[in-house]
């Protein structure tokens, strides 16, 4: 009897110890994703001006980068119509990048003057040029209302842009009288900005200029991954490797094993290479995304029901901040992400949905209004 009883208990031991292996075998299998879609990046300077009067389009900004071997200059023209932005740009690389995330970019030559860093004050004159993809002849001139200070720091609001985009300026200032754009033979002056000016010392036309913005945009739409390669164990230097869509790679490294694991993901794309921590639910304890020198951070707090996130931007903290309502059911995570700040922000709710099949893992994001809200 006491034999038995012996090989029963070796018996039901085995068994257990086949399931747990099996188990540590299949979370092995398992790449640790998350169902979201969002990149980061730092742009040095940014200038934006609204075009109320033109029929084409609602605004024109630029995002420029002086600090490489080469000087890029992006300029976007928004569509009043879609919201969408059609993109020129005179860097073919910039403008891949732009075509993969689903933009509509152009490479084309582009003009730009500046003042002397040392000549930033009210007065002070920025100029772009560029032809369309309708050969349409675009002149943009930009005078700055004041010098560029910390008083132009702020969230810009982006209600209109698809996904949820997060724009916080470091230091800037507004346009000024004379302002101006060009598109083909129509020219569209800036008009007052009332609700910032405070007349005689502050008078604000509708565009801006500023020195250090800081974008990470929420995204919506679906991608996949494939494990191409996957870790003997959860130990430090160990890999999974992926593949995506059009080339698209990720390599999930692990930095320190144990609970909560740290994570270097690197990407083809860089804007979305990060360093993530997970308990042992995987549930993320934070996300750092950097560009350069420049973080964003996004750190969680489980709290009843749901946890919470707050979004930091460098030494900018609390800049945004909300909750996410998870859901796993085997295969299949979900997440509703809630935004309780900025304002503008808490009509709207991302739905993602993480779905492992075998080797494969689809990210799905769609967007919905919040209870009692628009879209």
């Amino acid at each position: 009897m006491t034999k038995r009883f012996g090989l029963v208990v070796a018996a039901l031991c085995a068994a257990a110890a086949l399931e747990s292996a099996q188990l540590d075998k299949d979370a092995l299998q398992r790449p640790p994703l998350l169902p979201l879609l969002v990149r980061y990046e730092f742009i040095p300077e940014y200038f934006v001006e609204w075009l109320r009067d033109s029929p084409d389009y609602s605004m024109i900004e630029a995002y420029v980068y002086r600090g490489g071997p080469e000087p890029i200059y992006r300029v976007g023209l928004v569509d009043k119509k879609t919201g969408k932005r059609v993109n020129y740009c005179n860097a073919a690389a910039m403008v891949a990048r732009l075509k993969q995330d689903g933009d509509e970019a152009y490479q084309t030559p582009i003009d730009f003057e500046a003042p002397a860093p040392a000549d930033l004050r009210r007065g002070a004159t920025f100029g772009f040029g560029l032809q369309t993809k309708d050969k349409q002849r675009v002149l943009w001139r930009l005078i700055l209302t004041s010098e560029v200070s910390p008083a132009g720091e702020g969230l810009t609001d982006t209600p209109r842009f698809p996904g949820l985009l997060l724009m916080y300026r470091e230091r800037g200032t507004a346009a000024w009288e004379g302002s101006a754009v060009q598109i083909g033979d129509r020219v569209y002056e800036a008009e007052p900005w009332k609700e910032i000016s405070s007349p005689p010392y502050f008078v604000a036309y509708r565009g801006s200029y500023t020195q250090g913005m800081h974008l990470l945009n929420f995204s919506v739409g679906r991608e996949s991954w494939s494990t191409s390669s996957v870790p003997q164990a959860i130990q430090k230097d160990a890999e999974w490797k992926l593949q995506g869509q059009d080339s698209q790679s990720r390599v999930l490294r692990v930095e320190r094993a144990g609970d909560p694991l740290r994570l270097n993901q690197v990407d083809s794309d860089p804007r979305r290479s990060a360093k993530i921590e997970l308990d042992a639910t995987e549930m993320p304890r934070s996300i750092e995304l950097a560009d350069g020198p420049h973080l964003c951070r996004i750190s969680f707090t489980p709290q009843p029901s749901r946890i919470g996130f707050q979004i930091d931007f460098g030494k900018y903290r609390g800049v945004a901040r909300g909750n996410i309502v998870r859901e796993t059911a085997g295969a299949k995570t979900t997440w509703a992400t809630h935004f309780s700040s900025p304002d503008w922000a808490k009509s709207r709710v991302l739905e993602s949905e993480l779905v492992r099949e075998n080797s494969r893992a689809t990210i799905t994001v769609s967007q919905r209004a919040a209870s009692g809200g628009k879209k």
